[in-house]
């Protein structure tokens, strides 16, 4: 019986201790934190358009991936790719028209009122493409893949801090190398 009682008094330690996951941080100060997040419906609720198009740039730490929330939002990226227009949010948001789209659904000619350009799409594996854009290169997830990856979270409620520094990528050599 005393066993018993034992038991039911330890249950409920073992069971809060067991179930609160710890926050991994990367840094911790009074002006902000970086840690690690899984709820990539809350952290991307701005940009939540499951659009199979709409993709996410990945970014290397370690040599792994993650999607990435940055302290100052007009950092945050994405690219969607609609029917006949693609959006690109860099900071700043640009509306192309599509001009041209390759029978492969693969390469874009694009104009807006200021310039012509052109987009390609590159698979690398089943959850990452590389997209190049004006010379650019961007490794990417889609918003149906997103769960596949975690997200490093850069919270800075008070004041702006640096952003979080990632991995150097040579993108160009990889999107070269797929045919």
């Amino acid at each position: 019986m005393k066993l018993l009682i034992f038991i039911i008094c330890l249950f409920p330690v073992i069971g809060k201790s067991q179930s609160k996951a710890d926050t991994i941080f990367f840094e911790k100060s009074a002006n902000n934190k970086i840690y690690l997040d899984n709820d990539y419906q809350k952290v991307f609720l701005n940009n939540s358009d499951k659009n199979k198009e709409n993709y996410f740039p990945l970014y290397s730490y370690k040599s792994k991936y993650y999607l990435y929330k940055s302290c100052d939002s007009y950092n945050d990226k994405n690219i969607l790719i609609k029917r006949n227009s693609v959006i690109v949010n860099m900071g700043e948001t640009q509306y192309f028209n599509i001009v041209k789209r390759s029978r492969n659904i693969t390469s874009f000619d694009l104009t807006n009122e200021d310039f012509k350009t052109k987009m390609e799409v590159k698979k690398v594996n089943r959850n990452t493409n590389i997209i190049k854009l004006n010379n650019l290169y961007f490794l990417v997830t889609n918003a149906n893949k997103m769960k596949n990856f975690p997200i490093i979270v850069n919270d800075c409620k008070n004041e702006k801090v640096d952003e979080f520094k990632f991995d150097d990528l040579d993108l160009k050599t990889l999107f070269e190398s797929i045919k």
